[in-house]
């Protein structure tokens, strides 16, 4: 009941997440990493099929949101990868095939990227020299979105480990910097 009567407050105080008319611009590995070159820049890379509804959701519910989709831009490349399609990636040099895996197609960029674990929708947070700082499988909402945005794009995964800095985040201020804490 507590929940309702928050989302109704924030609703009359204009605060609900809201559907941007502003869209992320999708990057391929490839566009990505000849931009980092150029001016370097952390890789936010969103990994999801075409029939996975989590990835769907993920899509709708958080990365379709203003804050969400400007932190994006401002402070990373992001990257779309459908880890099905059946092409070549070609990243750091290399060249990553797209292999049957059971019934389904991955690419070896995305195995090797995710561990072997392969999961939809990931996300994988890449530094602006290339290296990987941390894959994150499945569903994120729009406020552990705000979080993990916030964590590494600002570089205090470098100096604060993640339970203090999640502990002292404020993703609702984050979130709707114009509205008052309920």
């Amino acid at each position: 009941m507590a929940l309702k009567s928050l989302v109704v407050f924030l609703f009359f105080m204009g605060c609900v997440p809201t559907h941007s008319q502003e869209q992320i611009a999708w990057l391929t590995l490839e566009e990505a990493e000849t931009l980092t070159e150029q001016t370097p820049r952390k890789l936010f890379i969103k990994i999801a099929t075409d029939w996975c509804d989590w990835c769907k959701r993920l899509e709708k519910e958080t990365l379709s949101q203003p804050q969400i989709i400007r932190y994006i831009s401002d402070n990373y490349y992001p990257v779309y990868v459908n880890p099905e399609k059946k092409r070549i990636i070609k990243w750091q040099g290399k060249e990553y095939k797209t292999e049957q895996v059971g019934p389904h197609y991955v690419n070896e960029w995305v195995k090797e990227y995710l561990h072997g674990q392969i999961s939809f929708p990931s996300v994988v947070i890449i530094d602006e020299n290339h290296t990987l700082i941390q894959s994150i499988p499945g569903f994120i909402d729009i406020y552990a979105m705000s979080s993990i945005l916030n964590y590494f794009g600002s570089d205090t995964h470098k100096k604060t480990p993640w339970r203090r800095f999640e502990k002292s985040f404020n993703a609702q201020k984050f979130l709707f910097p114009d509205c008052s804490k309920p």
